[in-house]
């Protein structure tokens, strides 16, 4: 720095730290304007208005270090004539190192070592990896103006991504922190001044900076009166972006809310989905692999809504009480600590372990579905060539339509989102559509798989629609299929009250039926041996008198045991029996032990 502005700095930091400075201060008013502080200044440090001028418009103002009018009712020379921060300032006149991290220690901090490692973001290589040789290029050149924004859910890593990449590349990577060291808030505009300040300090390093929960300075809150702190300081924001020493990472969770002229001034910009269910299971291995045993963390992972921020904070509560606690009773406490965040958090299954109601049965089979002419395994196959398919899924109640979808999309290791009407219909006009459409996008930013469960309300025939609305639905369904990049399946059981064009549309059509006696008695066979049951050889004729038993049947059968034990094969028929006349009550043939 200058001479003067050297000399400018001491005095705004001294008279920033001393009270009787402060006081002495009042005494030249509270009108200043401009001119006045410029002679002031002049007088104090001894030198020519015009050096003043010019370093007031110089390296100091420009990095924000020192602030000059800012907005203040009051016009005393103690409130137009500041240093950016009052710690900052204690920190330069009672430390004695030269480091700026000492400096800054409240506003910017080193981050810590990462836990993860390239590996558990096995799904976004080549993203990364591209990435990170850009970074160390950029490092290299002393590019300015690098900017990458990382959003998803919370929990998902994005922050844990963040110093994995820099210990990729091999350098620092330094936080704007969001609160001060007395555990207080810092406010979005004050991290943007942190922000610029650091920019200067650090303009010479080798270092990354980490922008977290930046809708602190993008997002408006979603209200409808004000924007954002940075549409409220547009230009100033632009110019940071354009215009950053070092390399920047901003972490989000919401990246809706981001003003499209700052989106496009980033040079990155990556979506984290949760991870999938197999990199799920490592985390839990890494984290509770001597806690939990391997059928547990199978059954964990299978929870799509399972973070590694929440199997981390689990793990760490419950290995800090290793040996003090016995081992039951810290993996019943792990469980729980998983299960009350995930509801906590809107999931009110939470890890719906031991409930079988969604799950598929350990011995699931394609075999054990019945379609026309449609081979489900080469289907399957087919998708995991080409994963761009639409896919009606047609057949009564039971038939196995949605443990289909779910069986592929296991198969093929891909998360699967499941909606249903009570997830996408609202009484708010727009509503529906607008919950289709983000149906669609967060599949497709997940690169998950997408069904839409019992789709009659949303393809129903617009020539026969009497509401506007409903109209509306169908148009926005129709449209979002057409531009879904993905795997859509739907499925229905009312075929004749679908829209023509909504049919054109799906690429195949594949049609479930009640199970065949052959398979029937297989599948029979499998339950008996779970329930512990003995199946005789006579009873395989009972199954060539009826014709609606479907696999939901015995899925229904199968959670009944649970409660309400089958004694033998007999009941198992009897039962199943029921069930098929509770749906047909007046069609069904009676046969045997009724």
């Amino acid at each position: 720095m200058k001479k003067i502005d050297t000399e400018l700095l001491c005095l705004a930091v001294l008279i920033q730290s001393s009270r009787l400075l402060i006081e002495a201060c009042d005494f030249l008013g509270n009108n200043l304007n401009p001119l006045d502080l410029v002679h002031i200044l002049a007088v104090i440090l001894d030198t020519k208005e015009s050096a003043i001028k010019e370093a007031l418009n110089g390296r100091l103002t420009e990095t924000g270090i020192l602030e000059i009018f800012p907005e203040s009712f009051h016009c005393s020379f103690t409130n137009v004539f500041t240093v950016f921060s009052k710690t900052f300032a204690d920190h330069l006149l009672i430390d004695e190192s030269s480091d700026p991290l000492v400096w800054l220690k409240d506003l910017v901090t080193k981050s810590p070592d990462p836990i993860l490692s390239l590996e558990n973001y096995a799904k976004l290589s080549d993203e990364i990896e591209v990435m990170i040789e850009y970074l160390k290029e950029a490092i290299s050149t002393n590019k300015k103006g690098v900017n990458i924004l990382l959003w998803g859910v919370a929990g998902v890593g994005k922050s844990e991504l963040s110093r994995v990449i820099a210990k990729a590349v091999g350098c620092d990577l330094l936080e704007i922190s969001n609160q001060d060291l007395n555990k207080k808030p810092i406010s979005g505009e004050q991290r943007l001044c942190a922000m610029r300040a650091a920019n200067a300090f650090f303009c010479n390093g080798s270092s990354l900076f980490l922008m977290e929960e930046a809708s602190d300075i993008f997002s408006n809150g979603g209200g409808y009166f004000g924007g954002s702190i940075a549409d409220s300081r547009k230009s100033f924001v632009n110019n940071l972006l354009e215009k950053s020493n070092l390399p920047t990472i901003y972490t989000t969770n919401d990246v809706d809310s981001i003003d499209a002229a700052f989106i496009r001034r980033f040079d990155f910009i990556l979506n984290i989905a949760q991870p999938v269910k197999h990199a799920r299971a490592k985390i839990l291995r890494d984290n509770l692999g001597s806690l939990l045993d391997e059928k547990t963390i199978v059954e964990m992972a299978k929870c799509e809504a399972l973070s590694p921020a929440i199997i981390n904070r689990s793990a760490s509560i419950v290995n800090s009480m290793e040996g003090k606690l016995p081992e039951e009773k810290l993996r019943s406490t792990v469980t729980k600590l998983m299960n009350n965040t995930l509801i906590a958090q809107g999931y009110q299954r939470g890890l719906n372990l031991g409930n079988g109601a969604e799950a598929l049965p350990s011995f699931y089979h394609t075999d054990f579905i019945e379609t026309e002419n449609d081979n489900l395994q080469e289907i399957a196959e087919g998708i995991k060539r080409y994963p761009h398919a639409r896919i009606l899924l047609i057949g009564k109640s039971g038939t196995g339509k949605t443990a289909w979808a779910r069986y592929i999309a296991d198969y093929l290791n891909k998360p699967l989102v499941v909606k249903r009407i009570s997830h996408l219909i609202s009484p708010y006009y727009g509503v529906s559509e607008k919950n289709i459409r983000q149906a669609f996008d967060e599949a497709e930013s997940t690169d998950s798989f997408l069904l839409i469960d019992e789709c009659d309300s949303f393809f129903q025939s617009r020539s026969n629609s009497s509401r506007h609305y409903e109209q509306r639905m169908v148009n926005e369904m129709l449209t979002s299929m057409e531009m879904f990049n993905g795997v859509f399946m739907a499925s229905t059981n009312m075929l004749d009250v679908l829209d023509s064009a909504a049919f054109r549309r799906f690429d195949l059509k594949i049609k479930f039926n009640p199970l065949r006696p052959e398979s029937a008695w297989k599948l029979f066979l499998l339950y008996c041996e779970s329930f512990g049951i003995d199946a005789p050889e006579y009873l395989k004729h009972e199954f060539n008198a009826i014709d609606t038993l479907t696999a939901g049947d015995f899925a229904c059968i199968g959670r009944r045991d649970k409660f309400k034990k089958i004694k033998n094969a007999e009941e198992f028929i009897s039962a199943l029996i029921a069930e098929c006349d509770i749906k047909s009550p007046f069609g069904n043939k009676k046969m045997g032990f009724v």
